[in-house]
């Protein structure tokens, strides 16, 4: 007695298993690569903190939580060597501020100009900028409300 085969085909399984794993382990190894950033407690990444780095916007004001202090980004200047151009001198990337201290404190009039790197003490707090985005590049105007400064207070 004869006995007969399916002519099915049989799935090939070094096939299927390229077809399926791999791009379930480049999945995986794309979310392991990127950094999840939890909000803060109150639900808000960009609430400005005490001892945290955060980024305040030209033409923007901010209350530092925890504090009374508040800071408005009110000028910028920027003669800083732009990206892929060689200069005799580096430059200076500069950020004023509008800066209210909500108590009994004399603030100085008008905003304080502070370069890249700068602190500025006012009544118990250190204002420091870290960086000014974005850079600049050769034969690209910059508008100010491009601008973004990286601030910490301490």
């Amino acid at each position: 007695m004869a006995t007969s085969c399916s002519t099915g085909t049989i799935p090939d399984k070094p096939n299927l298993l390229m077809r399926t794993f791999f791009p379930l382990l480049l999945l995986g190894l794309s979310l392991s690569a990127c950094q999840f950033i939890a909000p803060d407690a109150d639900g808000d990444r960009a609430t400005p903190r005490l001892g945290k780095t955060f980024e305040l916007a030209f033409g923007k004001t901010t209350q530092v939580s925890g504090t009374n202090l508040s800071l408005s980004f009110v000028d910028v200047g920027d003669s800083r060597c732009p990206k892929d151009v060689t200069c005799i001198w580096q430059g200076e990337g500069s950020v004023a501020l509008d800066i209210v201290l909500a108590e009994d404190a004399i603030m100085p009039p008008g905003p304080d100009s502070l370069l890249i790197g700068d602190t500025l003490r006012i009544g118990p707090y250190g204002i420091q900028v870290l960086e000014l985005n974005p850079y600049p590049e050769a034969d690209v105007s910059t508008p100010k409300s491009s601008y973004r400064a990286l601030l910490q207070v301490e």
